[in-house]
């Protein structure tokens, strides 16, 4: 299940800034892809994207979420520990073609954290 999100597109001026979509599973959800334009990035925009993706799959009864991000996107990486990912394993040249390895990264969640933001 794709599921969209309030936040899919946030828009300023007709221009789209970011996206993002996950697949749900239960009990795990994965984050398939999200995205913030350069001129964006650093606004919010990514973290609230996120936040919403996560939401929306504790919602859905996943109580784990993964995600793969490049080893050498270290931005994505500072979001990610924020928000409460952890490293598990690294995924040799999992980006092609530029033959870039991912981390594997995920989240244990509870539906306390929608409690939380009510």
């Amino acid at each position: 299940t794709v599921l969209p999100s309030p936040l899919d597109a946030q828009n300023m001026g007709g221009s789209i800034l970011g996206y993002g979509g996950i697949w749900v599973g239960e009990p795990v959800a994965q984050v398939m892809t999200v995205g913030v334009t350069n001129s964006a990035q650093g606004k919010g925009i990514g973290r609230a994207i996120m936040e919403a993706l996560i939401d929306a799959a504790i919602a859905r009864g996943c109580h784990k979420i993964e995600l793969q991000v490049r080893t050498d996107n270290s931005r994505a990486q500072k979001l990610y520990r924020h928000l409460g990912f952890r490293i598990r394993t690294v995924i040799p040249h999992y980006y092609q073609p530029e033959n870039k390895d991912a981390f594997v990264m995920d989240l244990e969640c509870t539906p306390h954290r929608l409690e939380r933001k009510a």
